[in-house]
């Protein structure tokens, strides 16, 4: 969790959670029973399209996409 607040400069867990809640932000991935981390690539994808101005709409959508994309690579495997 420390890295993820770190790289997307955000204050606290909190504020990572409440993202995830209101969908601009995509949830973790859980590995374990009490276990989950957050795909890098996704995590950097969100940071530069808050970057590049995106409004919350769009970040939505973004995230939408990144999830559906990681739930079809999961049926691949």
């Amino acid at each position: 969790m420390r890295n993820v607040t770190e790289f997307t400069g955000a204050g606290s867990r909190g504020t990572i959670y409440r993202w995830v809640a209101d969908g601009t932000f995509p949830p973790p991935v859980k590995i374990g029973e009490r276990m989950s981390v957050w795909l890098k690539d996704e995590i950097k994808k969100v940071v530069e399209a808050r970057v590049s101005g995106l409004p919350d709409r769009e970040i939505k959508a973004l995230v939408k996409q990144l999830v559906s994309m990681r739930k079809q690579e999961r049926a691949v495997i």
